[in-house]
């Protein structure tokens, strides 16, 4: 249990005596293991006959009551959409700044105010429990080999923080160039445990034939580098382009089992982890095409998340998750 930071009865009659004695008051601070400044606060106000010190400070009186914080974090409770004003209004308390409102939902409820993040709606027919549970205890993750298509911005175009003088607001300095219509690279990738395969630039809208091609020329390659004619299991989306006819009868033909998977399911996929660094590589410089998959070392972490990402799931009951 801590120690209260109050001197006790005891205590102060303690040092009294000491400082009778003639001991100082660091030395008495050491004797009795409270702070020196406790103690010469005491025989200050001792002296002048102050009493003790103040337990609280007085200031301005709260202008709302207990309840009526209790009151605001239930509405936010019960609509997390609600703005401050809005809770405010359906109080009927006008008395009081809106800072105020937000301030006492902070500290009464412990909820703070902050941007929405953004996840792909999820019916409840497309909901990933039963998928996951049949995985909880798989372990062959390393030995499949991820893909996904994602489109670049070569040049940055999120908002950047920069340090301004006050003097300056649109100074080129300061501010960073925009252009109407970027330019996009769509990208077909696929990566492993172990390494990363071919990056296969896509033009123009892909179709099955394109996919196919894709397979061929890319993925098989990147497979035969990979896992050298080892047992593979293939992850691909649910697009149509993926599940055509022509496509599934090439991989019955190469003999490749595929991944059944979920529709609806990028929290699942730790190749979406991976877009999102390439993305944030490309932050702050114009890499070329081959510089764009030249990463490394956690791809073996992302393989390692897929047990927690099925747990996490299921702990959510198929909703969206931290990843």
């Amino acid at each position: 249990m801590g120690r209260s930071n109050s001197l006790t009865p005891e205590e102060k009659a303690q040092i009294r005596c000491l400082k009778d004695l003639g001991m100082s008051g660091r030395w008495i601070a050491g004797s009795l293991c409270r702070s020196e400044k406790a103690v010469r606060t005491f025989l200050r106000r001792d002296k002048l006959c102050l009493g003790d010190v103040p337990t609280k400070i007085p200031g301005r009186p709260r202008k709302t009551t207990e309840r009526e914080d209790r009151a605001k974090v239930k509405v936010v409770e019960k609509n997390r959409f609600i703005s401050a004003a809005e809770a405010q209004a359906e109080q009927g308390i006008t008395s009081i700044y809106l800072k105020t409102v937000k301030r006492r939902i902070t500290q009464s409820g412990g909820f703070r105010s902050c941007r929405t993040s953004k996840k792909p709606y999820i019916s409840e027919k497309n909901r990933k429990t039963k998928w996951c549970r049949e995985r909880k205890e798989w372990r062959r993750w390393r030995r499949v080999l991820w893909s996904d298509e994602s489109p670049f911005v070569p040049r940055y175009s999120g908002r950047l923080r920069v340090w301004k003088a006050p003097d300056e607001k649109l100074e080129s300095r300061v501010t960073k160039g925009t252009v109407k219509h970027d330019m996009k690279i769509n990208v077909w990738g696929c990566f492993a445990a172990h390494g990363v395969g071919k990056l296969r630039r896509i033009y123009g809208n892909m179709n099955k034939e394109m996919y196919l091609n894709i397979l061929e020329d890319s993925m098989v390659p990147s497979y035969n580098r990979l896992f050298h004619g080892d047992y593979l299991i293939f992850q691909q989306g649910n697009d149509p382009k993926h599940t055509s006819k022509v496509v599934k009868d090439w991989f019955e033909v190469n003999n490749i089992q595929k991944l059944e998977w979920p529709s609806q399911s990028p929290d699942l996929n730790p190749i979406e982890n991976l877009w999102s660094l390439l993305d944030r590589k490309t932050r702050c410089r114009n890499p070329n095409e081959g510089e764009l998959f030249h990463i490394p070392e956690l791809l073996d972490d992302l393989v390692s998340s897929m047990p927690r990402r099925v747990q996490a799931v299921i702990d959510d009951k198929g909703g969206a998750t931290k990843y």
